[in-house]
């Protein structure tokens, strides 16, 4: 039987959503195929080999994985901006009626409490809408496309030299949520592959989400009012702060290894006590104890941002945000 090209683009797909998947802890594949009620057991290529031939045996779709990387993707690894919306913009989204007419302008109505599996688009594409009466979310999927250097290839001949790089893809997931109630609102960009530009994709999703509402109606929280709030917090171990003092001067302190707390070290208690309350943060790189283990968080004044490492569910990062929210 001829393959079509449809066929080879479906392979080439799956071939990648394995490959993405299978990066991640083993435990989100067995949950998938034992609510599938098939065998969870054996090592990574026997889950891969496993998920293969379900796949081919129409025992699994294509779109069980990719809903499953959506969940993995949406929340562990994100950049994080907040945001407190405005009535009018509460109430734009919160009337069912009018979001769905706004939508159906759009021609992402079928979105609406529903989604389209999205691999690889060409463009940053919406997926999904999910709203209830109290919360919205808009999830977008975006193609990334990133170089790798390649030392191994480059060379000098003469006096110019050649520098070598593989062209690499992969699946960014961005999202937008509001809750309805409260106004408090968040987009949360998965970590990019490489470049640390959050600041354009926070711009290129406010251009995406413009057409369904008005964005200028969001007021940015500002994260570095927390910094300095939460590197005296007890319970939270500091791996390092970067305080600024009120005449410019910028002072870091780091412990000496990840699973100590910076001011376990009498020397910089006394050094930190002695810069008083007049600094302001810059960096804060945490460890905050969430639902029974610790998340590491950074907190970045720069560009008002917020990191979260690691795999994370999505009662996790909610819990980390509440509590940031309280000290901004």
């Amino acid at each position: 039987m001829n393959r079509t090209a449809d066929d080879s683009d479906e392979e080439a797909h799956i071939a990648f959503l394995l490959d993405v998947l299978f990066d991640h802890k083993m435990v989100w594949v067995q949950q998938l195929l034992k609510s599938k009620g098939l065998s969870a057991a054996g090592t990574k290529p026997d889950l891969r080999s496993r998920i293969k031939a379900c796949l081919d045996n129409d025992l699994l779709a294509t779109a069980d994985l990719i809903d499953l990387l959506d969940t993995i993707e949406g929340w562990g690894d994100q950049h994080i901006y907040l945001y407190k919306a405005s009535n009018s913009l509460i109430a734009s989204l919160a009337g069912e009626a009018n979001l769905k007419a706004t939508l159906r302008k759009l021609h992402l109505l079928r979105l609406f409490n529903g989604r389209t599996p999205v691999v690889l688009p060409d463009e940053p594409a919406l997926s999904a809408i999910q709203w209830s009466a109290d919360r919205v979310r808009f999830v977008w999927v975006e193609k990334r496309i990133y170089r790798d250097p390649r030392d191994d290839q480059s060379y000098v001949e003469g006096s110019i030299e050649y520098d070598a790089y593989e062209v690499k893809q992969s699946r960014g997931i961005v999202s937008f949520s509001c809750d309805l109630v409260s106004g408090l609102a968040e987009l949360l960009i998965q970590r990019l592959p490489s470049g640390n530009n959050y600041r354009s994709e926070q711009q290129k999703y406010f251009k995406e989400l413009s057409d369904i509402c008005d964005v200028l109606q969001l007021t940015p929280h500002k994260i570095s009012g927390a910094i300095k709030k939460i590197d005296q917090l007890k319970g939270v171990r500091k791996r390092s702060s970067q305080l600024m003092t009120a005449r410019g001067a910028q002072v870091t302190y780091t412990s000496r290894s990840r699973k100590d707390d910076v001011y376990k070290d009498p020397s910089i208690r006394k050094a930190r006590k002695a810069l008083g309350a007049s600094v302001a943060g810059r960096l804060g790189n945490f460890y905050w104890p969430i639902l029974g283990r610790d998340i590491h968080i950074k907190l970045y004044a720069k560009d008002q941002r917020i990191g979260i490492f690691g795999e994370c569910t999505a009662a996790e990062v909610e819990n980390v945000l509440s509590q940031i929210r309280g000290y901004c």
